[in-house]
């Protein structure tokens, strides 16, 4: 660890109940926790491998026991009995895990059976140390593996819950803030992000989920600034509705969490953690607060590049950025969101299923470059996802240009010019459109998360969708004038069903909310009052995004001309819009003309 890393953390809390030795060591123990509570475990490792050199044997255990924390699971490596392609918690994990606990609980033992008077833990401080390392040692225990590795997880998670129990019991016994934190975060290790079920249809928290919300919320009390719990409160909430509570879960109840890791002061020791000061975009996001999910973004980039700059080992910034990018397209910021878009272009190799001309320029109606500038995907491209990624890659290039040759179509009649080689062009790719999406398959289930999972692309619902959006954009732009729009909703209703089938991501995998767009053809169809719905409807599910309020105020002043709720419309969109590039004038880019 460099000393610009080391030198950089100051005033790190002593956040375990009982610990020893000096003040460096003592340093590298918390920093290594901090670190682990970042899902940043290569630096977790790194500051506790440190810390085992420079100390006596108690003090070791506790390095130990950290170098166990590091090396196991976590929310985005949960265990598997095999590698299933995507990161996992495997058997060869295990294996270094638990050679690193089995050495913590030795060397306690071997100094509570040590007589030497220069012992630095005694009495309590000891049992304290043994408990804690046996309780891990059980967890890590050798005897959970098999020759063949199967039911591997079954039984590390049996282990697990044990172990969450321990540290619940001795966090509540010595009112520890981070001891009921990783109690919290051990119970819900072996369904990570899928301890939701459905009540009546809404999303809720299960038995488990129930049981770590609160152990969440006793952890906050004692330390209201305590990180793993700040954390953990997020992800917890995250899949839940985002205005009304339905079912147990909402998204909103953690934007208190959210406002304490945004606003770290120089004495917050998290303010130098990237992801923990990305963390309160996922709630920002939820709660409306677009712009603030841009700083909370741009913050995380900026300090992910300063840990760049000193080799500190890296979480991905790529999930930073696609939030970034969803969060300022939402606020309005176009300008910025393309530009991370082309920037990430340039990063990436052969990934043509994330190049702004197949979304960002679609979201925002840019299809002069669309038609300029957009080319077929070459054969080594692949999306997020490398299974399908190519198929994925051809699909998407076919929608942009369908619905770019649409508008340019549209334009042209607009002007009374001929429009038969745009319209030509809108269908042969549409037919190219429908081709590609007929090779598209579901993908597999990955872990964790629910549908296709974190590590899954949902390729095959994101094409049937993008399939329907593209037959309304063309209903709209072809027929007799000025457009089929009877066609188009009934397009754009089938594209909203299939939004709905998304499963939770962060950011969504639909990046244009499509009721955005079914209220814009409801208002050029003269059903305001249809528009007032889906409007309502979308702010609902994104509350207080700009896009969903000018659709409101459009179909609220369509149908009641001025009034007070459309003044008070105004007044939101107004502020939601404070930051934005241009003026807004459509709720739905992707369906105007040039």
């Amino acid at each position: 660890m460099s000393s610009t890393t080391f030198g950089k953390y100051q005033n790190l809390p002593a956040w375990l109940p009982r610990e020893a030795g000096s003040a460096r060591k003592s340093k590298l123990f918390n920093l290594g926790l901090l670190f682990a509570w970042s899902y940043n475990q290569g630096e977790a490792l790194r500051s506790f491998e440190a810390g085992v050199t420079q100390s006596n044997l108690a003090e070791a255990a506790l390095m130990h026991w950290g170098r166990a924390y590091a090396l196991g699971p976590f929310a985005n490596r949960i265990p598997h009995d095999e590698d299933p392609g995507y990161p996992a918690f495997l058997p060869s994990h295990f294996e270094m895990a638990s050679e690193a606990a089995q050495q913590a609980a030795k060397l306690a033992l071997r100094e509570r059976e040590a007589a030497s008077s220069r012992k630095l833990f005694a009495g309590e401080d000891l049992k304290w140390v043994v408990q804690l390392t046996q309780a891990n040692l059980h967890r890590f225990h050798p005897s959970i593996l098999s020759p063949d590795n199967s039911g591997f997880a079954v039984r590390f998670n049996a282990a697990s819950a044990q172990y969450a129990a321990v540290l619940e019991g001795m966090g509540r016994e010595a009112g520890s803030a981070a001891l009921l934190a990783m109690a919290a975060e051990t119970l819900l290790m072996p369904e990570a992000w899928a301890y939701t079920q459905d009540a009546n249809g809404h999303p809720s928290l299960d038995a488990t989920g129930q049981h770590a919300a609160a152990l969440i919320d006793e952890s906050l009390r004692i330390d209201p600034d305590q990180p793993l719990a700040l954390h953990l409160h997020i992800h917890l909430t995250e899949a839940g509705s985002p205005v009304k509570r339905q079912g147990n879960l909402s998204a909103i109840d953690a934007v208190q969490s959210a406002w304490k890791l945004h606003a770290a002061t120089e004495d917050q020791p998290w303010r130098h953690m990237g992801h923990l000061m990305h963390m309160p975009s996922h709630t920002f996001i939820h709660a409306g607060l677009y712009n603030e999910a841009v700083e909370a973004n741009l913050q995380s980039l900026h300090q992910d590049a300063a840990d760049f700059a000193d080799c500190q080992v890296q979480p991905s910034s790529a999930h930073t950025a696609d939030t970034l990018i969803y969060a300022a397209n939402m606020a309005g910021r176009s300008k910025l969101a393309l530009d991370l878009a082309r920037r990430k272009q340039e990063q990436l190799d052969g990934d043509v299923a994330r190049l702004p001309g197949n979304g960002w320029l679609v979201f925002h109606g840019q299809w002069r470059e669309i038609l300029a500038e957009l080319r077929p995907p070459p054969l080594n491209a692949r999306g997020i996802c490398e299974e399908q990624g190519y198929q994925y890659a051809v699909v998407i290039y076919h929608f942009a240009m369908a619905v770019a040759h649409a508008a340019n179509a549209e334009t042209l009649r607009y002007h009374q010019e001929d429009e038969s080689t745009a319209v030509q062009g809108a269908q042969l790719h549409m037919s190219e459109l429908q081709a590609a999406a007929a090779a598209i398959t579901p993908g597999r289930r990955t872990l964790p998360g629910q549908g296709e999972g974190l590590y899954g692309c949902e390729y095959k619902l994101l094409t049937d969708i993008q399939v329907q959006v593209a037959s309304a954009r063309l209903a709209q732009a072809t027929g007799s004038y000025p457009g089929n729009f009877t066609a188009a909703e009934m397009h754009m209703r089938q594209a909203v069903e299939l939004e709905g089938q998304l499963s939770y991501a962060m950011p969504p995998r639909q990046y244009q909310p499509l009721r955005h767009c079914l209220a814009h053809i409801l208002m050029r169809a003269h059903k305001p009052q249809q528009a007032e719905q889906a409007a309502r409807e979308v702010l609902e599910l994104h509350p207080d995004n700009p896009w969903g309020l000018y659709a409101l105020l459009e179909s609220l002043l369509k149908q009641n001309g001025t009034s007070t709720e459309s003044g008070e419309v105004h007044a939101r969109l107004k502020h939601a819009w404070r930051g934005a590039d241009e003026p807004i004038t459509c709720p739905c880019p992707i369906f105007v003309i040039w």
